[in-house]
């Protein structure tokens, strides 16, 4: 994240924060996270508050403060991130995996990989499909898939 776009980020969870914090104390109490977890359409029990209280407050001072506020955003946002790019990497795997078998061959891939504009030999699609089949099955499963993928974006 850039500085700007961090001061963007910071600025509009201030922004929240302060709707939140209705009595203007900079800090959110257990009444104003029981309004604010109603207005986005959820009815807490007493319990399930007191455990997102208890959660989101680290320094156990029985409030949120801002720095607390932040923190349990960006954890949500990381959680959001996490699960977006599992769908998203599911849905490329099924463009691969044209007979939806749960295996990409290496004619599977050689298809996809032309739909995707990179024509490639078949010597070039053996080699990739060698390269990320863990289990020496001749395909590559979805959990290779993941570990390929993942692995290729971290080089």
């Amino acid at each position: 994240m850039s500085r700007q776009q961090k001061t963007e980020w910071d600025e509009r969870i201030e922004e929240a924060f302060s709707i939140f914090d209705r009595d203007r104390d900079g800090k959110i109490s257990v009444d104003e996270l029981r309004y604010l977890v109603r207005e986005i359409g959820y009815n807490p029990t007493e319990n399930e508050l007191r455990d997102l209280m208890k959660y989101a407050d680290k320094n156990k001072s029985g409030v949120i403060e801002i720095n607390e506020f932040k923190r349990l955003l960006q954890e949500q946002d990381k959680k959001l991130m996490k699960s977006n790019n599992k769908d998203v990497l599911k849905r490329a795997f099924q463009v691969f995996d044209r007979d939806g078998n749960g295996k990409i061959d290496a004619k599977e891939l050689q298809a996809a990989m032309k739909t995707l504009g990179d024509a490639l030999t078949d010597e070039e699609c053996n080699l990739m499909i060698k390269v990320a089949d863990k289990d020496s099955d001749g395909k590559i499963d979805y959990m290779e898939f993941i570990e390929f993928i993942s692995s290729n974006s971290r080089t």
